[in-house]
């Protein structure tokens, strides 16, 4: 599923950047009772205030950010391969109520030029849990059977009174059963959500009964469905 939203740099830069870029935020409120991320990444860059449309080749003190949550499989440092060190930090929950504050303050950040400012290039969660119907869906015993290969233990785990299912840890190299990521792409932001997993992918379950309540609750917010 894609969705686009339309962005405007009318009002004051430095307020239309942070807007702008708090609206990835939504696309994750919009899909929490479906996809809870382990791994959050972010990508920021600098513009020049007067044209914001355009990127400077400057980057922010910290231009990669990553937020892991804690008690998840043992995720590898290198599983999302950055170009430079991203700045990590481990908290309890990614939930909009952690991430919100922690954006708001990476967007904060001073570029060497004082003309320009930061904004969100992008917003990455490939690797979480997804919300489970049934332990059923997976009925050899809680394992994951890939096309030609070995099956793989998949992680249940219960929060809040349902069943979540999250792919193995490090040394998995298969995708997340859910995942999304939010690109800022000339004057719109792009969401992908992808259901990697059959039950997800699968029309006529649960799970995908789910992400269509999802996608209706993100339209809802003003995102368009793509066809491109």
């Amino acid at each position: 599923m894609t969705f686009t939203r339309n962005i405007s740099w009318d009002r004051d830069p430095s307020t239309d950047a942070m807007a702008n870029s708090l609206l990835a935020i939504e696309v994750l409120d919009s899909f929490h009772s479906v996809f809870r991320p382990s791994v959050v990444d972010v990508i920021l860059s600098c513009r020049y205030r007067e044209i914001p449309e355009m990127l400077l080749g400057d980057r922010p003190p910290t231009p990669r950010l990553r937020m892991v949550r804690s008690g998840e499989p043992d995720y590898d440092a290198d599983l999302i391969p950055v170009a430079d060190a991203a700045v990590s930090s481990t908290v309890q929950e990614t939930d909009c109520s952690i991430l919100h504050p922690w954006l708001t303050s990476a967007l904060q950040q001073d570029c060497a030029d004082n003309d320009a400012l930061v904004t969100l290039e992008q917003l990455s969660c490939w690797y979480g849990s997804a919300w489970l119907a049934s332990a059923k869906e997976f009925p050899l015993e809680g394992t994951l059977r890939g096309d030609g290969g070995p099956d793989v233990p998949v992680h249940l785990t219960a929060h809040e009174g349902d069943l979540w299912v999250a792919a193995p840890g490090a040394g998995y190299e298969g995708p997340s059963p859910v995942a999304l990521d939010v690109t800022l792409e000339d004057e719109r932001l792009v969401a992908r959500i992808r259901a990697a997993w059959m039950p997800w992918a699968r029309p006529g379950s649960d799970q995908h009964g789910r992400l269509l309540a999802a996608s209706e609750r993100l339209s809802g917010k003003g995102w368009q469905v793509s066809t491109r």
